[in-house]
C-alpha cells in the first residue's frame, strides 16, 4: 500500500559469479527465510531478484549503488509484468535511478542474458512511475539523499562503486572532472554506503564533491561477505599531510585470511596488504605527495599470484606472491581501520570515486580509467601536427635554436625531458601536473608565465598540451632534434692532468732540515701569517709514530732503545722499522675497509652472516705489509679472478647485499634488487678509487659535476657480469689455508644494460655499452665485450696516466690518516661540492711521488713521517689558534682522539694479553639470537678468543660494539672515508664501568705485580711506563698512591685507561 517501502533491493548479475554460488545453491532456503521475515518476493527466480528488509547495504559482485526508492501500490504487479516481458527490446525509461542506455547496448545486454533486461526494465518502470511523473516531495528527497539501493551494472565484475556528488545540489562528475559516458552519478551524499562513524565533511574535488576524511571515515557494512579469487581497487585520494604512521585508504574491519588493506605509509609509499599471503608489498617512497589528487589502483589475482599497484595509470609496483589466498570483502572502512569502536590509521585527506572489481583489471584498463577520469582523449595526440606548431609559435623565441634561456631548448626532446638549469624536467611524461612547462603556461604571475610576451595560450591550447603530456608526451625519434650536451664545466681542478710542481725554495731551518713536504707547508704558513712549531720531544714522537702506524703503544724497551740511539738518522731508522712491521698492515687495513664498507654480515633486515668474507680482509693486510704497488692492488681488486688473486675480488662485493631468498620473485623486485646491487659496486669503485659521486647520476644528470645519466649506466655496464656470491678458492691462487671458499663475487656473461628513466628498472630506455665517464675519454668497448675484458680494461685505465684521480685520492687518504684531515677534506668527493685542497701543489707532488716510485705506499708514508711537519709539537699557541684553530695549515701537529680499534688494542697490549696472531677467521663480540629474527646481542663476558686485534672482529652491519661502539665506530652499511670524532658522556661511562675494561684493569694490575713486585713506587712507575711511555710526575705519583692505598692497583690501572694521555694521539 501507499507508504510501504522496500528498504533494500539486491539484484544478482545476469551471469552469477563463482563467489555467489552459495547464494544460488541455497536459493530456496533463502526464499523461505525471507517469507518468515515477512518479506514477499515477486514471481521471479530467487537467483534473479531478492527483496530484503531494511538493513545494511549488501556489497556483492556485480552490484553498485543507486538511490533508495519508495515502492508504492502496484509495484509488485510491475515485477510480474516485467518478468513476462523480459525478452522485449524496449529501451528503458530514463529516470533518476535508471541508466540511460542506447537501444543497441540494451539489445547486446539482452543477448548476454535476459535477467539484465528484466531488472533494468523493472527499475526503469519503477523509477518512471515513482519519480518521473513529477518532482519529489521533501520527504522523498530526504530519504533518497540519505540512503541507497544496489542495482545491476553492465560490468558484472564491479563489486562497489562509490562517489560523493549529490545531484540534488546540481553537481556531477568525478575527481578529475572527466565525463563518465552514459553512467549516471551514483550516490547521493557522503553517507551513501553505510553509517558515518564520525562527522565527515565534504571537500571539493576537481569537479563535484569528494568526501573529506580528516578525522572522519565511512563504514561499509554488507549483508554478507563476498569472496573472490581476484580483485581491483581504484580510488582518487588527496592527502592534506603525510600520516604520522600507516593510514588506511580502504581497510577490512576483520584481519582474517583474505582481508584487504590498502594503506598509505608515512613516507608516501602505498601498501596493498592481503592477510594470509606471504608478504605485504609496498611501493617506493613519494608515490603520494600532499595537496594533489592522485589516482591509485591495486590489483591481485590468486591464480597467478601477481599483485600490482598503479599511480595515475602507471604501474609503480609489480610483484609475485608465492602464497595466495581467496580474497574476502567483509565490513570495511574507507579512510580508517576500525578495531572495535575506535578508529585507527585515520587518513588525513579526501577520497573520491572508490571502485572495487572482482577481477584483476589489466594495466590498459586502469590506464584508460585514469585518462577518462582526467578527461584525456584516448586518441593519440600527434606531436608533429598539433604540439610542435604550438611550441614553435609561442616558445621557440626564448627556448629555441637561436636562444636557450635558462639552458632550456624546447625543440630538442632530450632538453625538454631533462630540463634546463633549474634541474626540473620541462615535461614529465604521463604527469602534466608535475611538468614545469604546464606550470609556466598556466601561471598567473606575469614573471613566471610563458610566453612572457604576447598573448598567453588559450584554455584549449593548454588543455591540448596537458592531454599530450598525460598520454605520455609521445615525441617521434625523427623529430627529437640534436644539440650540444649541456653539462657542468669539466675545468674543475680534480679532473685536470697531474701537474709536476717543484718544491718552493725557502731559506728557513724548518725547510732545510726536512724534505719537499716542508717546503710546500712552509709557503702556506707564510701566506697565512703563521710560523711552524718546534719539534716534539723523543718520547712524544715515538708514541705518536707507533699509535699512528701500528695502532699500538710502543713497549718500554722500544722507547728505551730509541732514546739511547744517538745516530743522526735514528728517526729515519725507527720509521723504517715501524713500516716493516706486520702491525702496520693490520692498522692501515682498517682505514681501507672503512672506505669500501667491508662487513661480515649481509646487512638489511635479515643481516645473515657472511662467513667467507675474511679472506679479502687478510688480502688487504698482506698487500699493505708487502708494499704491493698500489696500481697492482687496484687491478687485482677489479679483476683478481683474471690475475690469479681470487680473494681480491671481495672488493667488488664488499657492500651490503640482499640474498636471493630475500628478493621478491616478481620481475620488478628482481630488477630493482639487481639495479641496487650494481649501484653498490659503482659506489665502491667510483668513491673509493676515484673520489667522485657518480652515483648521483643514477636518476638524472649530475647536478654539479660533468657526469650524465648515460655515463652512470655505461660505468654500471662494466660490472654487468658481476654477481654477489661466493665461490671456491682455486688451487694455486692466494694462499689462505683455513679457507676453501671466498665471498668475492661470481662472474657470468654480462647482461644487457639500459639507461633507466629516473632510475626506475621498469622503465628501460636505450641500451648502453660499457665505458668510463665520457669526460675521461673512452675504453672503446662494445655491448658484446665479455665481462673479464670489461673489468681488465677498467683496471688498466684506473691506474693509467689518463686518469688523474686515483693517485690523488689515495695520497690524500694517507695524508688524512696521518694528520686527521686530508689536503682535500672530503676524501671521497673531489667534485664541485667537495672541499678544495688546502695545498693543491703538494697534493699533485705526492701523487707524482707515488707514481715515480712504483706506486709504493710505504714511500709516501716514509716521506710524510720523516718530514718536519709531522714531527712538530702539538702544543697550542694562542696567537696561532686565533688565526687557524683547526690547524688546517699545519702550524702544529693536530692532536686527536684515537679510533676505537687502537683504544681497545692498546688496553690488551699494556695488560699483556694481546693475541698477536695474524690473519684467519675472526672473532665475534656478539651472540646471535635466531628465535624469530636474527638479533645480535653484545657479549657480557670475554675470554682469550676475544683478545685479538680489532681488525679481526666480525663487522656486523647495523650493530655496534657494546663498549667501544660509542667511539664513533662506523656502520659497515655506508662508506666511512672519514670517521667522526665526538665527545659524549657515554664514552667515559663505558670506559669506567664496562666489564671488559674492569677485566683488562685486573689483568694489567696482575702484569704489574709480576714485573714490579710488591713495591708501590715500582708498581706505579711500571704502570705509567706501560700506559704512557713515561714515569709519573711527583703530583701524579701522590694522587696515584692515594688511589692505590684506598681502592687497589686495578683502580689505578682503570684510571690510566681513562686518561686523555692514553686515549689521544699526542
Amino acid at each position: 500500500r501507499r507508504g510501504h517501502q522496500i528498504q533494500r533491493t539486491i539484484i544478482l548479475p545476469p551471469q552469477p559469479m563463482e563467489s555467489l554460488s552459495h547464494c544460488s545453491a541455497n536459493g530456496r532456503r533463502a526464499s523461505e527465510r525471507r517469507r518468515a521475515d515477512g518479506v514477499h518476493s515477486a514471481s521471479l527466480p530467487v537467483e534473479s531478484c531478492i527483496i530484503v528488509p531494511a538493513g545494511p547495504v549488501a556489497i556483492l559482485p556485480g552490484f553498485r549503488e543507486s538511490r533508495r526508492m519508495p515502492l508504492k501500490t502496484g509495484h509488485s504487479r510491475l515485477l510480474a509484468q516485467a518478468a513476462r516481458r523480459h525478452r522485449s527490446a524496449a529501451t528503458p525509461h530514463a529516470g533518476t535511478c535508471g541508466a540511460r542506455r542506447t537501444r543497441d547496448s540494451w539489445n547486446r545486454g539482452m543477448k548476454s542474458g535476459g535477467l539484465l533486461l528484466l531488472v533494468a526494465s523493472l527499475l526503469a518502470s519503477v523509477a518512471h512511475r515513482t519519480h518521473g511523473a513529477g518532482p519529489r516531495t521533501g520527504t522523498e528527497r530526504a530519504a533518497s539523499d540519505e540512503t541507497a539501493v544496489v542495482h545491476s551494472h553492465t560490468r558484472p565484475a564491479l563489486l562497489l562503486e562509490l562517489t560523493f556528488d549529490a545531484p540534488s545540489n546540481g553537481v556531477g562528475g568525478t575527481p578529475a572532472g572527466g565525463k563518465r559516458g552514459t553512467d549516471p552519478v551514483q550516490s547521493t551524499g557522503i553517507v551513501a554506503h553505510g553509517p558515518v562513524v564520525r562527522d565527515v565533511p565534504s571537500a571539493t574535488a576537481r569537479l563535484g564533491r569528494a568526501v573529506r576524511l580528516s578525522g572522519g571515515h565511512l563504514a561499509l557494512t554488507p549483508e554478507r561477505t563476498a569472496t573472490c579469487d581476484a580483485f581491483t581497487i581504484e580510488l582518487w585520494v588527496r592527502l592534506d599531510r603525510r600520516p604520522p604512521g600507516i593510514a588506511a585508504l580502504y581497510a577490512a574491519d576483520q584481519w582474517a585470511s583474505g582481508a584487504v588493506h590498502f594503506n598509505v605509509k608515512p613516507n608516501g609509499a602505498v601498501e596493498l596488504a592481503i592477510n594470509g599471503t606471504d608478504r605485504y608489498p609496498n611501493t617506493g617512497p613519494d608515490v603520494l605527495e600532499t595537496g594533489r589528487w592522485v589516482h591509485l589502483a591495486g590489483t591481485y589475482d590468486r591464480r597467478t599470484g601477481r599483485l600490482c599497484i598503479y599511480r595515475n595509470g602507471r604501474a609503480v609496483l609489480q610483484t609475485q606472491l608465492t602464497r595466495t589466498v581467496a580474497v574476502r570483502f567483509p565490513s570495511a572502512t574507507i579512510g580508517a581501520w576500525r578495531t572495535g569502536t575506535q578508529p585507527r590509521r585515520v587518513l588525513l585527506g579526501s577520497i573520491d570515486d572508490v571502485r572495487i572489481h572482482t577481477t584483476a583489471l589489466p594495466a590498459g584498463a586502469i590506464r584508460r580509467h585514469y585518462l577518462e577520469a582526467r578527461g584525456v582523449p584516448l586518441e593519440p595526440i600527434d606531436y608533429a601536427s598539433r604540439i610542435r606548431p604550438l611550441l614553435e609559435r609561442s616558445c621557440y623565441r626564448c627556448h629555441g635554436p637561436a636562444e636557450q634561456q635558462a639552458g632550456l631548448r624546447l625543440d630538442v626532446r632530450d632538453s625538454v625531458f631533462r630540463g634546463g638549469e633549474s634541474g626540473e624536467p620541462a615535461v614529465v611524461p604521463y604527469d602534466s601536473e608535475s611538468s614545469e612547462l604546464v606550470r609556466r603556461i598556466t601561471a598567473r604571475d606575469p614573471a613566471d608565465r610563458m610566453p612572457p610576451e604576447g598573448p598567453p595560450l588559450s584554455s584549449a591550447q593548454i588543455t591540448l598540451v596537458r592531454h599530450w603530456i598525460d598520454q605520455g608526451a609521445v615525441w617521434p625519434d625523427e623529430l627529437a632534434g640534436k644539440s650540444p650536451r649541456s653539462r657542468p664545466s669539466s675545468n674543475h681542478w680534480a679532473f685536470q692532468p697531474l701537474a709536476e710542481p717543484k718544491p718552493p725554495l725557502a731559506d728557513a731551518s724548518f725547510v732545510r732540515g726536512g724534505n719537499a713536504i716542508d717546503a710546500f707547508i712552509f709557503r702556506g704558513l707564510t701566506r697565512a701569517g703563521l710560523a711552524p712549531s718546534p719539534p716534539a720531544d723523543r718520547r712524544t714522537l715515538i708514541r705518536r709514530l707507533f699509535l699512528d702506524v701500528h695502532g699500538l703503544p710502543p713497549s718500554p724497551e722500544q722507547i728505551g732503545r730509541f732514546l739511547d740511539d744517538a745516530r743522526p738518522d735514528a728517526w729515519i731508522r725507527l720509521v723504517d722499522e715501524v713500516l716493516a712491521s706486520p702491525r702496520y698492515g693490520e692498522r692501515w687495513a682498517s682505514h681501507w675497509l672503512d672506505v669500501i664498507r667491508y662487513g661480515d654480515t649481509h646487512g638489511f633486515e635479515v643481516n645473515t652472516p657472511r662467513p667467507n668474507a675474511w679472506p679479502y680482509r687478510d688480502y688487504v693486510i698482506l698487500s699493505l705489509n708487502e708494499d704491493k704497488p698500489f696500481d697492482r692492488f687496484v687491478q687485482e681488486q677489479i679483476a683478481g679472478d683474471q690475475l690469479g688473486v681470487d680473494a681480491a675480488t671481495g672488493f667488488l662485493v664488499a657492500a651490503p647485499a640482499l640474498l636471493p631468498g630475500q628478493i621478491g620473485k616478481d620481475e620488478a623486485s628482481q630488477r630493482q634488487a639487481r639495479s641496487d646491487a650494481l649501484d653498490e659496486i659503482l659506489v665502491t669503485v667510483s668513491e673509493g678509487l676515484m673520489g667522485i659521486t657518480l652515483h648521483c647520476a643514477r636518476c638524472h644528470n649530475h647536478k654539479f659535476d660533468p657526469f650524465t645519466q648515460k655515463d652512470y649506466y655505461r660505468f654500471v655496464a662494466l660490472f654487468a657480469g658481476v654477481q654477489y656470491g661466493e665461490r671456491p678458492i682455486r688451487p694455486g691462487g692466494a694462499s689462505y689455508a683455513p679457507a676453501t671458499r671466498i665471498f668475492g663475487g661470481t662472474f657470468h656473461a654480462p647482461e644487457p644494460t639500459f639507461r633507466l628513466y629516473r632510475g626506475d628498472p621498469m622503465q628501460r630506455r636505450e641500451r648502453v655499452a660499457p665505458d668510463i665517464p665520457s669526460l675521461f675519454g673512452s675504453l672503446g668497448l662494445e655491448s658484446t665485450t665479455p665481462d673479464p675484458q670489461r673489468r681488465l680494461a677498467l683496471a688498466e685505465w684506473l691506474v693509467s696516466s689518463n686518469n688523474p684521480l686515483t693517485a690523488r685520492v689515495i695520497v690524500n687518504r694517507i695524508w688524512q690518516h696521518h694528520f686527521g684531515q686530508g689536503i682535500v677534506r672530503t676524501p671521497s668527493d673531489f667534485g664541485k661540492l667537495g672541499a678544495r685542497p688546502t695545498h693543491p701543489e703538494l697534493l699533485d707532488y705526492l701523487a707524482g711521488e707515488l707514481i715515480r716510485n712504483g706506486w709504493s705506499l710505504k714511500h709516501v708514508h716514509r716521506l710524510i713521517l720523516t718530514s718536519n711537519t709531522y714531527r712538530q709539537s702539538s702544543r697550542p699557541r694562542p696567537q696561532a689558534l686565533a688565526v687557524d684553530r683547526e690547524a688546517r695549515w699545519l702550524w702544529r701537529f693536530p692532536p686527536r682522539r684515537l679510533d676505537m680499534e687502537p683504544i681497545r688494542d692498546s688496553m690488551l697490549a699494556v695488560s699483556g694479553v694481546l693475541d698477536s696472531r695474524i690473519g684467519g677467521p675472526g672473532f665475534s663480540v656478539f651472540k646471535p639470537n635466531d628465535n624469530y629474527v636474527r638479533v645480535y646481542e653484545p657479549l657480557e663476558t670475554w675470554g682469550p678468543d676475544q683478545w685479538r686485534r680489532m681488525i679481526y672482529v666480525h663487522r656486523v652491519r647495523m650493530e655496534r660494539d657494546g663498549v667501544f661502539g660509542e667511539f664513533d665506530c662506523p656502520d659497515a652499511g655506508q662508506p666511512a672515508p672519514q670517521r667522526a670524532r665526538s665527545t659524549t658522556a657515554l664514552q667515559a661511562l663505558n670506559l669506567l664501568n664496562s666489564s671488559f675494561v674492569h677485566q683488562q684493569a685486573e689483568l694489567f694490575a696482575a702484569r704489574i705485580r709480576n714485573e714490579a713486585g710488591a713495591d708501590a713506587d715500582r708498581q706505579l712507575d711500571r704502570a705509567f711506563l706501560l700506559a704512557f711511555g713515561r714515569v709519573p710526575t711527583d703530583t701524579e705519583r701522590t694522587a696515584a698512591r692515594r688511589v692505590l692505598n684506598t681502592f687497589g692497583l686495578p683502580a689505578v690501572c682503570r684510571a690510566l685507561f681513562n686518561a686523555n694521555e692514553f686515549l689521544f694521539l699526542p
